[in-house]
């Protein structure tokens, strides 16, 4: 089975409020929406999140998941599906001998964020179960898609937290 998980994130500018969302779906039926509000520094850490989040979504809420299946994480932050993949690839070049073994550890503390280790840690346990890729697309336009919901969900969530 396909699933296509929506993310965003949004940050309220001159605050510390920052929102991730999720949409989840199969190529017909609608799985799940979820949106959270909570406190950081800027958009790419509350986009990073939302795919962390929808990650670890899938692996609680779907166990039958298995290599037959394919995740597609669509985000319209280049930022952070580049923050992702810089990280796991400079992870994954490292071979499995004691010296970078502890290098790759190393690699991992130096994650300053704790949203964005967790989307790397949540992305690479589900790797483990499906398939899993990425997919930029272009935000914020004017039809109504996954990307328009987890934006919306996004933008809900930052307007109470300001409440």
């Amino acid at each position: 089975m396909k699933f296509f998980a929506y993310t965003d994130g949004a940050h309220r500018v001159g605050s510390a409020d920052i929102a991730s969302s999720f949409y989840i779906r199969t190529g017909k039926d609608y799985i799940t929406m979820k949106t959270f509000a909570l406190h950081g520094r800027n958009a790419v850490v509350a986009e990073c999140l939302a795919i962390g989040l929808a990650c670890e979504w899938l692996l609680n809420n779907k166990p039958c998941l298995s290599k037959e299946d394919t995740v597609i994480i669509i985000s319209d932050s280049k930022a952070a599906i580049d923050i992702i993949n810089r990280v796991r690839d400079t992870e994954n070049n490292i071979s499995e001998n004691k010296a970078d073994v502890k290098n790759k550890e190393e690699s991992r503390n130096n994650i300053k964020n704790p949203s964005i280790a967790l989307a790397i840690e949540q992305l690479e346990e589900l790797k483990e179960k499906c398939n899993v890729d990425f997919q930029k697309i272009k935000a914020h336009k004017n039809t109504i898609n996954g990307n328009y919901v987890a934006d919306r969900l996004a933008k809900c969530a930052l307007a109470l937290a300001g409440v």
